[in-house]
């Protein structure tokens, strides 16, 4: 994506001023939730930072946030693309190229967007398809994602070029700001900014604060 939109950088007035001059890895910190820390999906990182360069609203950058959290993924769009030979990467499939997709991997909306979040809620709801495919089937569902990722961020870039910006989407955590409720509280700490899913966080015994802290 970042080739594409270099090549329409011809200089001063193109609209894609200054992206001839990034490179091309800048992005690449973010693999396995930023150097394999599984911290951070990297997904997520490099379509907001893509966004941000662009000059799109934070609205769209929370739009992007939200069909992550709650779209069912990894599609099986990659799948079908090798197979009908639509899309070839730059370095070929297999072997020093891109690794071959597997057809229908388990979907699963994680509601969140860390790395190791939401792979292990994937991880949890396909254990019977990585069973039967394998111990290297677990990271299809990372490649299939990072395909949707820059489809979905293709579409949101062209709807946006073209009038349509897609718009903030309802925030799930509102109530949470309300007089007296877990995240208006303690206001001077910050933590109101939270636009993300609480659930990750906050419910089930291995959350960060089970119950909200109760």
């Amino acid at each position: 994506m970042v080739s594409q939109l270099a090549a329409r950088d011809t200089g001063a007035g193109s609209g894609y001023e200054g992206w001839s001059t990034v490179m091309m890895k800048s992005f690449q910190f973010g693999s396995g939730g930023i150097g394999s820390t599984g911290a951070q999906c990297g997904n997520f990182i490099a379509a907001g930072a893509v966004l941000n360069q662009m000059g799109a609203a934070n609205s769209m950058i929370l739009h992007f946030l939200r069909w992550f959290e709650t779209t069912p993924l990894p599609t099986n769009a990659a799948y079908i693309d090798y197979r009908g030979g639509t899309w070839t990467p730059t370095l070929g499939w297999g072997g020093s190229g891109m690794p071959i997709p597997l057809n229908n991997a388990p979907k699963v909306a994680c509601e969140t967007t860390t790395c190791h979040g939401a792979h292990t809620k994937w991880k949890v709801a396909a254990s019977s398809w990585l069973k039967a495919m394998g111990a290297g089937a677990n990271t299809d569902r990372c490649g299939k994602t990072t395909y949707d990722t820059a489809y979905k961020l293709a579409t949101m870039i062209n709807a946006w070029k073209n009038g349509s910006a897609p718009g903030a989407p309802a925030d799930p955590t509102a109530s949470c700001f309300q007089p007296g409720a877990c995240h208006n509280v303690y206001p001077e700490t910050g933590v109101g900014t939270n636009k993300i899913y609480c659930t990750p966080c906050h419910d089930g015994a291995e959350a960060i604060t089970p119950n909200h802290g109760g």
